[in-house]
């Protein structure tokens, strides 16, 4: 007969601990005793309760131990339960709440599983359903209600008990070896150290899947599912001329780790010029770039030191894309800059020239090269 074991303090005058012994299960007649740890019982009668006292005391429980099944070894045959041994056998689980289960396997084995079954009536129910429990070898395991076994193997199987009979079948007859288990069984709930979502498709969890897999000038498939990219890329150069909408682009970063924050380019891109301009001559403020690549302005300083008044002009090769005037005996310098970039033609030289002779104007021009 199993029992469980309560201490309470008694109200009687006994000294010592008190135990109080109850039957798992009794019927009316069934004796109730109580007394002193040391085993000597006094019957609860009507003339003799329990002598408890009501002053709020607690009254703790003692849960038994958890109970070993096993080790069962040398099975092989089909339908055979690793807990009893037995073929088409059952293990009652009536007592328990969650199990551990060793399944260990010989050399040799080249074929055999094992599945996980419960049921609740060994009678209407006897070939019971499967049931989910979790690999605790592998750490982002799914549940699973079977194993496929191999050779040399140690494999802990851990899991709730939610029904009276469960059992470990040999499903597939074993081949080349045998195996066998031990199990624990424990009356405390099952606690899972991991959480599992199953799932068929994204759209189950009403999910979208971030691959994050498109390449730098890798077009994105939509504007939720590739554009995943953290980091810098370091570059002494502008990127890919070939960039275009919806296209992929890393992070710039300098050859000191730093990100390129700076509008317009990196640094190793920018350029500046400076001269005098006496002619209508062009001078190059800055060489052609390659196919592709455009010279751009962000600033402009000039100041005409002659007593000849004349214009500057900015030409995209001989195109003039900005003119200016430049009265006689500046003062000091007219200084600009252009928050939107003067643009040149991709693969064409950035020069500036006077609109007249006989001046004698200095320029300073800044910008950078890009597609």
């Amino acid at each position: 007969m199993r029992y469980v074991s309560l201490i309470l303090a008694l109200a009687a005058a006994s000294a010592g601990a008190q135990t109080v012994r109850l039957p798992q299960s009794f019927a009316p007649s069934t004796a109730i005793g109580y007394g002193a740890v040391d085993g000597l019982y006094t019957p609860v009668t009507a003339g003799s309760p329990l002598p408890v006292t009501t002053g709020g005391a607690v009254l703790p429980v003692q849960i038994a131990p958890d109970t070993m099944v096993g080790p069962s070894s040398g099975l092989s045959a089909l339908n055979t339960d690793l807990l009893t041994g037995a073929v088409s056998g059952w293990y009652d689980a009536a007592n328990f709440h969650s199990g551990s289960i060793n399944i260990f396997t010989s050399a040799g084995i080249s074929a055999g599983v094992i599945s996980f079954e419960q049921t609740n009536d060994l009678t209407n129910a006897s070939a019971g359903g499967l049931f989910f429990a979790y690999d605790a070898t592998v750490v982002t395991a799914n549940p699973i209600s079977s194993l496929t076994l191999a050779a040399s193997t140690v494999r802990t199987i851990d899991f709730p008990i939610t029904a009276r009979y469960i059992r470990f079948r040999i499903s597939t007859a074993v081949a080349g070896g045998t195996v066998g288990a031990t199990a624990t069984f424990s009356q405390l709930p099952f606690a899972s150290t991991r959480t599992d979502i199953v799932q068929t498709s994204a759209t189950n969890l009403n999910a979208t899947v971030i691959s994050g897999a498109a390449a730098e000038d890798g077009a994105a498939t939509s504007s939720s599912s590739t554009p995943f990219m953290i980091g810098g890329f370091v570059r002494t150069a502008n990127g890919l001329t070939t960039l275009v909408a919806n296209d992929m682009a890393k992070l710039t970063m300098t050859t000191g780790a730093a990100l390129v924050q700076k509008p317009y380019s990196v640094p190793d891109a920018d350029w500046q010029y400076s001269g005098a301009l006496t002619t209508t001559s062009a001078a190059a403020a800055k060489a052609a770039g390659a196919a592709s690549i455009r010279n751009y302005v962000t600033a402009f300083q000039y100041q005409n030191m002659s007593a000849t008044a004349t214009t500057v002009i900015i030409l995209d090769g001989a195109t003039a894309i900005h003119t200016l005037y430049a009265p006689a005996n500046m003062a000091a310098p007219a200084v600009m800059d252009f928050p939107t970039p003067l643009r040149g033609t991709a693969a064409t030289a950035l020069n500036v020239n006077c609109g007249t002779t006989g001046a004698n104007v200095l320029v300073n021009l800044q910008g950078y090269q890009a597609p």
